[in-house]
């Protein structure tokens, strides 16, 4: 340069053009604003004017009117170095469950994330069986994956997804985490959900609604089920919830996702539920047992939203064709946040657990609409029994 003293201005415009130099800026763009370039060399508008008009007499910079300041095409800037070509980034998913609309859209949430990102996607899935699936989780394992995405229930797949974790492998779990591990996970509010569906109901039924569900051993099953408690408790029904409770033992998904009767003790609970002869509200674990419950009602004769009044969760194709309200879950979310994630932790801008829960909505539909309900036909008892909000209490 040819100004020969050390004024501010000066030694920012030698720093402005070393990292111009090594291309910190690019030739093809303008330079950001004075204020942006005030804030990232801590000096004034006024001073960063002066940066400029050194640089611009050097020819370094030219003033394009109307539009900014850029480098000059003219200056021969060296060839970037060509960085060594990483390996590819490989993100499995296993989804250890039955292939159905959940996994398909998690699935296609991940797929998305990886191909925005120029990463590779294998999907681990096999449709003969939690051991099968297992066999293929250890055939892939650490030499062919970056990071894995875990959704599923089958025990035998947790112990391998386990193996891995312990190895400090990158992994991230969808909607049930592994118990005794403490790992990333992403989730939805199944607890606000399954309350929201329960609340939706005691509006009207005010003397307490039904819970039907498997035994609740996971996670997911856990918060639903405390959801529902909140809400009796809300409605000052905490003694009532245990004789609402329908409970039945869930399939055993040791060698397959289905047995042959798999749905067996769902039906014959809904059967015990559907021979109260008056109307009733109830909530059902997921969209599957709100199904178990609708078959039931066909062949007893019951109608949905005139003999009783029922909501399931995850909001499947199969409840808008059913007719049945239920709690929407952002299932392609699901998937691409925890790609996302997976992604932060490859590379190392993610070190600790995160958890991460997405909200959910209620979809009201005809099997839960009362609307039409006489009040003849509302249980006696209900109008006996006074009711008490309780706020605060500890299920």
């Amino acid at each position: 340069m040819a100004t020969n003293y050390k004024s501010k201005a000066v030694r920012l415009a030698e720093d402005l053009l070393k990292d111009i130099w090594r291309q910190a800026y690019s030739a093809d763009a303008y330079l950001p604003a004075e204020e942006e370039l005030a804030r990232r060399y801590g000096s004034s508008r006024m001073t960063i004017r002066k940066v400029v008009g050194i640089l611009e007499r050097d020819n370094v910079l030219v003033r394009i009117p109307n539009c900014g300041t850029r480098i000059n095409p003219e200056l021969k800037l060296p060839e970037p170095v060509a960085a060594p070509k990483a390996d590819p980034i490989v993100i499995g998913a296993v989804m250890a469950a039955f292939p159905d609309a959940l996994t398909i859209e998690v699935n296609r949430g991940i797929q998305d994330y990886a191909a925005r990102n120029g990463m590779s996607f294998r999907l681990i899935q096999n449709p003969e069986g939690p051991e099968a699936l297992a066999a293929d989780i250890r055939v892939m394992g650490l030499g062919q994956l970056s990071g894995l995405i875990w959704l599923g229930t089958a025990q035998s797949c947790r112990d391998e997804v386990r193996r891995l974790a312990e190895r400090h492998f990158p992994l991230v779990c969808v909607d049930n985490p592994l118990e005794g591990l403490t790992l990333p996970y992403i989730g939805v509010d199944n607890f606000g959900g399954m309350y929201t569906a329960a609340t939706s109901l005691l509006n009207f039924f005010r003397s307490g609604i039904h819970y039907l569900g498997s035994r609740p051993e996971l996670v997911t099953q856990k918060r639903r089920y405390e959801g529902y408690c909140r809400a009796m408790c809300d409605f000052g029904l905490r003694s009532r919830i245990s004789e609402c409770t329908t409970f039945f033992a869930g399939p055993d998904e040791t060698t397959h996702w289905f047995e042959e009767d798999h749905d067996r003790t769902a039906l014959e609970a809904a059967a015990r539920l559907l021979a109260n002869p008056e109307p009733f509200g109830v909530v059902a674990e997921n969209d599957y047992i709100a199904q178990a419950l609708l078959d039931t009602a066909e062949r007893m004769q019951r109608k949905p939203g005139k003999d009783f009044f029922v909501c399931g969760f995850d909001d499947l194709p199969l409840a808008k064709s059913r007719d049945l309200s239920s709690i929407r879950q952002p299932r392609y979310e699901l998937g691409y946040e925890a790609a996302s994630l997976l992604g932060d932790i490859i590379a190392g801008r993610e070190n600790g657990p995160v958890n991460k829960i997405l909200p959910v909505t209620l979809i009201p539909r005809g099997s839960s609409d009362v609307a039409n309900l006489r009040p003849t036909q509302v249980p006696s008892y209900e109008k006996q029994i006074p009711i008490t909000i309780e706020k605060g209490l500890n299920v």
